[in-house]
């Protein structure tokens, strides 16, 4: 029992050492007892003020020792003067060292996390890349999901970086930045670099410290689509859908804008996906989409079901009957018409033409 109070007492003793504030703050505690106990004996005991309480001579101490000198109590004896005069001395400088190591640390972690170089404790979303990719994506988040938080990687610090969401400056491949970051507690992350050999030594080192967490990533190459597959990503998003967005520009316009439009809680529509749960299961679809637009009082358009088999239909008819586990694809119509929707896509296409 005695050897293990020992260790402990030395465990505690190497923890007190490397912590200035905790030394400073016992120093304090200490020459606030001793300068305490010694007004109590040189003014109760010696001087018989018998009025005077322990407590009275300790709140003396703390009030003489942080300048603040109420005047309520006073020393009558001459011991007791001397005595003031040396906590004067000696309790106001370890007081003004305590004060000012505690306002240095606070000033130091506030500049770090300006800088990007401290340490998040929780992580929901981590997102990581630099560019427009990685703050639409923040953006999309912040709306969709407002109640997770948001830890954004950069190799750089971002200009204007949204006032909600931290920061951490570092080299994404290396695990000691990615545990700033908060990767081993994300659920989620999204890796948006732009080089493809960096994305999937991003994702390697991430699977090292999160195995659970669910990686999306960008390939800006097939082979790297292939790679990231295999490195346990589990959405990848091909940049050959941009090539593809632009050859239905030149011939259908309509369709980019549509789609751009249609991917964000701010367009005017919303692609949205939809899980089956029990209460539904073995019910047509249009339980569901009554369901969803009393909720919400939107219009919902029934593009695609994904069964649990992996099988999917497309375009399915509101008799569909829908399983526990089917995850529906639906369009949420933001507007309240019809009509308002292909206004809405005519006056975007109009603005992007003008």
């Amino acid at each position: 029992m005695i050897p293990l109070l020992l260790s402990l007492l030395k465990k505690l003793l190497r923890a007190i050492k490397r912590n200035k504030i905790l030394i400073s703050i016992l120093v304090f505690i200490i020459v606030t007892l001793i300068n305490g106990t010694l007004f109590y004996y040189a003014e109760a005991i010696l001087g018989g003020n018998h009025k005077l309480t322990f407590f009275d001579c300790i709140y003396w101490a703390i009030v003489t020792a942080t300048t603040v000198g109420y005047g309520d109590i006073v020393p009558r004896t001459f011991w007791g003067h001397v005595i003031t005069i040396e906590t004067i001395l000696v309790g106001i400088a370890t007081f003004t060292v305590m004060v000012s190591l505690i306002a240095e640390s606070f000033i130091s972690r506030a500049l770090r996390g300006m800088l990007g170089l401290g340490k998040v404790k929780k992580t929901d979303v981590l997102v990581i890349g630099c560019g427009e990719i990685c703050r639409e994506a923040i953006e999309e988040l912040r709306i969709n999901r407002p109640d997770f938080k948001i830890c954004w990687l950069v190799e750089r610090r971002p200009r204007n970086p949204p006032e909600d969401v931290e920061y951490v400056v570092g080299d994404p491949t290396e695990p000691a930045t990615l545990e700033r970051a908060g990767a081993r507690s994300a659920k989620y992350v999204l890796v948006c670099l732009s080089d493809d050999s960096k994305i999937i030594h991003t994702v390697l080192s991430i699977r090292k410290i999160n195995r659970k967490a669910r990686i999306a990533a960008i390939a800006w190459s097939k082979r790297a689509q292939e790679l990231l597959k295999e490195a346990g990503v589990a959405i990848v998003v091909p940049l050959r859908i941009i090539g593809r967005m632009l050859a239905s520009a030149a011939f259908e316009p309509i369709v980019p804008i549509f789609l751009e439009q249609a991917t964000t809680m701010r367009g005017v529509a919303d692609l949205i996906e939809v899980d089956v749960d029990e209460k539904l299961s073995g019910k047509p679809l249009r339980e569901l989409l009554r369901r969803l637009e009393l909720e919400s009082g939107k219009r919902y358009v029934p593009l695609m079901i994904c069964h649990k088999d992996g099988k999917a239909i497309l375009a399915p008819s509101w008799e569909t009957i829908v399983t526990e586990g089917d995850r529906v694809l639906l369009l949420k119509i933001n507007v309240e018409a019809p009509e308002d929707l292909a206004k809405a896509l005519v006056s975007e296409q109009q603005a992007s033409t003008s």
